[in-house]
């Protein structure tokens, strides 16, 4: 085990326990309120830390150990296991494309699949085989050993069934398919999840039982026990809400029913937010970007009220303006949905002293106090 520093677990008991009342709309003094320094203090790039899973996990150590120091409350300390959102699609057999700056995040060099006609001869993947998913897998068992199981990790970042199908056909072929042909759409969709649930399993495994992941997917926020079930949906800010209802639903329905109800991401924006929570089982709520979101908070209200929450992945740019934003969240949500923020704090902002961790945590707190009060009375 390589940890240099305390993982407080009773406290960190503590915190989960809120965040599981938190989802149960039981009643809290405050809302969560999630903050995450991010630390490079060797100058890793990105593409450093997605071809060694040493350098990966010592960046991963170096932000929760940052956190832990700099956020007095609510932090529950993760692990994001990262090879890129295209690992299904490599072991498909599809090319993956680095990108030209040690910065970029990988996608695929070109579709696989110019007409429906080859959608019945696909292949499903062997996840210890195939592609980038064994080195995913043996990099969570490596983060998880190398940590003594005492920080969560997440699983693939699958990139969901929607967008997995999108890749695989193009966009123009998948878009203009569901219309024209729909029935070939929801078989490969069908074979997607196959293999999605055939990697999660797999990534369960590796991490050594479903309670020591965060959730099913890439999502760095610990999910309660019981609910980590977790799908991605970008591709439904595509789409009208009856496309949601018919091709999306039924497929993601699988993730839930086997490994709880979690979440849905999308970034954004929303238009089929009206049918989020309406999956069998009936899922805890959406994560989501704020930037990309913001404008349609206020649609939240209604489907939402009472039963499903919110995360809002954010990046800090001032105090100031995180204040505000997290204001804005507040007045378009209370009383009738829990919104957790997600603030992501470059460490240079830090060290520049343009924010001060702790002071930004406590004006957020005393705002999620009277937020808490708005939802409970």
């Amino acid at each position: 085990m390589i940890l240099d520093f305390e993982i407080p677990v009773k406290e960190i008991e503590r915190r989960k326990q809120l965040v599981a009342d938190v989802w149960e709309y039981k009643k809290v003094d405050h809302i969560p309120i999630m903050i995450t320094v991010n630390s490079n203090p060797f100058g890793y790039t990105m593409h450093d830390e997605l071809f060694s899973k040493e350098k990966q996990l010592q960046l991963r150590l170096a932000s929760v150990k940052k956190t832990l120091e700099l956020v007095p409350d609510d932090y529950i300390p993760a692990l994001f296991v990262n090879v890129g959102c295209v690992g299904i699609e490599s072991a498909l057999g599809m090319e993956v494309y680095y990108g030209e700056t040690p910065e970029q995040t990988p996608g695929v060099k070109k579709h696989l699949l110019d007409d429906m006609e080859g959608i019945y001869k696909l292949k499903h993947i062997d996840p210890y085989m195939d592609g980038l998913i064994p080195e995913f897998l043996e990099r969570v068992g490596y983060f998880v050993r190398q940590t003594g199981h005492r920080i969560p990790v997440t699983c693939l970042d699958v990139n969901g069934p929607m967008a997995v199908a999108m890749n695989i056909l193009g966009s123009e072929n998948f878009l203009l398919g569901m219309y024209t042909n729909p029935d070939e759409i929801k078989y490969l969709l069908s074979f997607v999840m196959d293999n999605i649930i055939s990697v999660t399993d797999a990534c369960i495994e590796a991490a050594g039982g479903i309670n020591n992941i965060t959730c099913t997917d890439f999502v760095w926020e610990w999910f309660p026990e019981g609910k980590k079930g977790h799908v991605s949906d970008d591709v439904s800010a595509m789409y009208k809400p009856g496309f949601f209802k018919e091709f999306s639903i039924p497929v993601n329905n699988r993730v839930y029913e086997k490994y709880g109800p979690g979440t849905i991401h999308n970034c954004g924006p929303n238009p089929c937010v009206g049918y989020y929570l309406e999956h069998t089982p009936k899922i805890s709520g959406a994560d989501l970007n704020f930037k990309y979101s913001r404008d349609d908070l206020p649609k939240f209200k209604k489907p939402f009220k009472g039963k499903g929450i919110i995360y809002l992945g954010m990046e800090y740019s001032s105090h100031e303006e995180t204040l505000a934003d997290y204001r804005y969240i507040i007045g378009s949500l209370a009383p009738d949905v829990i919104a957790i923020p997600s603030i992501f704090i470059d460490e240079g902002m830090v060290d520049s002293e343009r924010c001060d961790v702790r002071r930004l945590y406590n004006d957020m707190l005393e705002m999620s106090k009277e937020y808490a009060c708005r939802i409970w009375g």
